[in-house]
């Protein structure tokens, strides 16, 4: 069984049903605001009446402190579903083997038990659960439209990595940073990547590069030998290690190193890039190039913290060509970050309202534009990107055609890249921002007004 966050089909009314508990000073527990977030099962057809909670806290939502498995039928319908063993660990409220947990897990686990012994909570989740299965059983099982690449072997897995490493490197790569280069100029930095998910299982990806140009990867075997076939295609030139390598650094007789700000750099947009292929060839080195920063702007000015996504935002693009659009920015409820841009006026209300009266699929309906969401999968291609750029999420940019989320035009894509650099900007005291881009060669103007924030 695979379980996906509720969020993922239901994005307003989990923001509105949020589960959530304070912990005051004095507890076990660290205080401050704390959520569970809901996830139930993909399969169609599947009766499992199971739900799985994630306890995260609001200010550091990434970070799973336990994760819960609740079952509210009685213990024969498990019994029937996994067999005598395994049905009481799955009715639960139990800890999820395998699954994120802390150190306070068990503290945790009698926190959600106390929880789930509320009446409106557990009839709340089974409403949840109703409508997850009414939408998954309809679509048959969970339509991935968006599915990561994944390429049939490791050959080809091969032929992509090299094909993005050799192309020309990003704008932010080509000059470094003071004191973050290398001893000599010449030198290659290696580090891993993965594992990365291939038609024949999973492979770790050792790549190798300087400013100026990219080896060949090795994929799969053994780091140190990894290593050593890199060091074989460097030239002479010296061959510097991450520092997660370090055991297999010192077995090949290489020296470890900090990465220089273009390594870090130029992995983060291979990651991204290799993360994003099965969307097309329209996400191209140079839209990579833009989303990156645009998306660290964002996330750093958090500007869901004053507008929910609730309240529309008046987005005027200018150039290349003259385009309106209504905005609602992701995130305040910590389950999604990202930023919508809807074609008809009033579209974000009129979505709301629907999601709020549990019309999902009318609300899906309604949608028609653009919009870009910041995923934490696949999680070595967002560890890369947290690496540079201070926030664990890859761009994923769609388009939004009747309820239909498709891959998006290149053209879209630069407009939304701008807008996350216009949102950056926002804030109560400064209700408009404008910002611009450069795209093949041309320029991508927009202007973003925000309503008033309420005090």
């Amino acid at each position: 069984m695979e379980f996906a966050p509720f969020h993922s089909l239901f994005l307003e009314v989990a923001e509105d049903d949020l589960l959530r508990i304070e912990i005051r000073p004095g507890d076990p527990l660290p205080k401050g605001e704390y959520a569970f977030l809901e996830h139930y099962c993909m399969d169609a057809g599947c009766d499992c009446r199971l739900v799985m909670l994630q306890v995260v806290s609001l200010k550091h939502p990434k970070k799973v402190l336990a994760t819960v498995q609740y079952g509210w039928a009685p213990l024969k319908h498990y019994k029937a579903q996994f067999g005598d063993a395994a049905a009481k660990e799955a009715k639960g409220p139990s800890l999820v083997v395998g699954a994120p947990q802390s150190r306070q897990a068990d503290l945790w686990l009698e926190i959600v038990t106390e929880v789930l012994r509320e009446k409106p909570v557990a009839a709340q989740l089974r409403t949840h659960y109703r409508m997850w299965r009414e939408a998954v059983n309809r679509a048959g099982d969970l339509p991935d439209l968006l599915s990561h690449f994944e390429p049939d072997d490791a050959r080809e897995l091969a032929e992509q990595l090299l094909r993005f490493a050799q192309s020309p490197p990003p704008l932010a790569a080509r000059e470094p940073l003071p004191g973050t280069d290398l001893p000599e100029p010449d030198a290659f930095y290696a580090y891993a990547l993965g594992p990365i998910e291939t038609g024949e299982g999973s492979v770790q990806a050792y790549m190798a590069g300087s400013r100026a140009f990219a080896l060949p990867p090795i994929l799969g075997g053994k780091p140190a030998e990894a290593l050593r076939a890199l060091q074989a295609q460097t030239g002479g030139a010296p061959l510097y290690v991450e520092p997660a390598l370090a055991a297999a650094a010192r077995a090949a007789k290489l020296a470890t190193a900090s990465p220089p700000d273009w390594a870090l750099t130029m992995r983060a947009h291979l990651a991204t890039r290799l993360a994003l292929a099965g969307l097309g060839e329209n996400l191209t080195a140079e839209l990579i190039d833009e989303f990156l920063p645009a998306l660290t702007a964002f996330c750093h000015a958090e500007p869901w913290r004053y507008w929910p996504d609730r309240f529309p935002l008046r987005v005027t693009v200018d150039a290349p060509r003259a385009e309106r659009f209504e905005g609602s920015i992701m995130g305040a409820a910590g389950l999604e970050y990202g930023l919508a841009l809807y074609r008809k006026p009033g579209a974000v209300a009129r979505i709301h309202t629907l999601a709020a009266q549990g019309q999902a699929d009318k609300a899906r309906e309604l949608a028609d534009g653009i919009a870009i969401t910041f995923d934490a999968e696949p999680a070595w291609a967002a560890r890369a990107v947290g690496d540079r750029f201070g926030f664990d999420r890859i761009p994923l940019p769609y388009a939004l055609r009747k309820g239909q989320m498709l891959p998006v035009r290149a053209s879209e894509a630069a407009v939304l890249a701008a807008c996350l650099h216009a949102c950056a900007l926002l804030s109560p005291g400064r209700l408009e921002a404008t910002a611009e881009i450069v795209f093949e060669g041309k320029p991508v103007h927009v202007t973003v007004v925000a309503p008033p924030v309420a005090h």
